[in-house]
């Protein structure tokens, strides 16, 4: 799992961390403030312990990742959880693909709307009718026998309502079905009573490896969580809208053989902190392969350098210093 293993070890940038905090501290939580007050002072916790692997040899600081709030509008918290769901994702993926399954992305829309509970309620009617409805059923199960889709909810670009949406990505059998537009398109339209559309995307290989599939899991899993920044821009009104509705909404789901992934991401995003990096650490100083780990105060780190776990950089809490 060389894919997922690269990306564990992406969310560890600790310059790209604190730009998450930073913007979900400016941005989103003085607007839950308004609505959610408890909530928002959760949120403010998130990042102020952080761990650190401190070299036995050196006793060079190396950023290991930090305390989490695990709210859903939490930037730092929403990457966490989807590269969990993209390392558990993948883990199922592989032997299914090597068998010779054919992995597909899809977008299912429906018509823009000023409700958003009722936008997303006619979705999920929809996606009943489309998998398990009389005349649909059938066709479902032998054609898409498993998958991943979430929900992602922003504001249409040119209509100024509210445009929720679902991806997924689904496998249909070897050798079988790899043009389906066809039949998913007209079933699709018929379960949101013409209201709906889809687009299908095409997954490719690159250079012999599944760097296509890795970037189509990328894509699917990061609506996971956390609404985009122009969601973010909208009136008070429309946000707390958004934010009660989804705050207990479950975003994600799959079926078939893709069930199960959603469990094991969330208990591996609930782990926290993952002790295969002490196994992992190398120095990026002197070398050596010993390191304790240690968790502080995030004040109290303000003025020191703090080494990247997996590249030559250093990192003050002031701003980045590459070495």
């Amino acid at each position: 799992m060389l894919e997922a293993r690269r990306l564990e070890a992406s969310i560890l940038d600790y310059e790209k961390f604190k730009e998450r905090l930073s913007f979900t501290r400016s941005n989103i939580i003085p607007r839950i403030e308004k609505v959610d007050p408890p909530k928002a002072e959760c949120m403010r916790m998130c990042g102020q312990f952080v761990y650190t692997c401190e070299c036995s040899s050196c006793k060079s600081k190396h950023f290991a990742g930090s305390h989490r709030c695990k709210s859903r509008f939490c930037l730092e918290c929403a990457h966490h959880r989807s590269m969990a769901y993209v390392a558990k994702t993948m883990e199922k993926l592989k032997p299914l693909l090597e068998r010779g399954y054919i992995p597909h992305m899809i977008t299912f829309t429906i018509r823009d709307q000023e409700n958003l509970q009722d936008q997303v309620e006619k979705i999920k009617n929809a996606w009943r009718v489309f998998s398990n409805g009389r005349g649909t059923r059938e066709k479902f199960k032998s054609r898409m026998v498993g998958g991943f889709r979430s929900f992602e909810v922003k504001i249409g670009r040119n209509s100024g309502l509210w445009h929720a949406h679902m991806h997924a990505l689904f496998l249909t059998p070897p050798g079988q079905f790899e043009k389906d537009y066809e039949w998913i398109q007209p079933a699709w339209k018929k379960a949101t009573g013409g209201d709906g559309s889809v687009e299908l995307h095409r997954i490719r290989k690159k250079d012999g490896q599944a760097l296509g599939i890795l970037k189509a899991v990328i894509e699917v899993v990061k609506y996971v969580t956390s609404p985009d920044k122009m969601t973010i821009s909208v009136d008070d009104v429309r946000f707390n809208e958004m934010y009660l509705f989804m705050k207990g909404f479950r975003a994600v789901n799959t079926w078939g053989l893709l069930r199960g992934v959603v469990k094991e991401a969330e208990e591996l995003f609930e782990h926290g902190f993952d002790e295969r990096v002490l196994a992992d650490f190398m120095c990026s100083l002197c070398g050596c392969t010993e390191a304790e780990f240690k968790v502080y105060w995030a004040e109290i780190l303000r003025k020191s350098i703090l080494f990247d776990l997996n590249r030559k950089r250093t990192f003050t809490m002031e701003g980045s210093n590459p070495e």
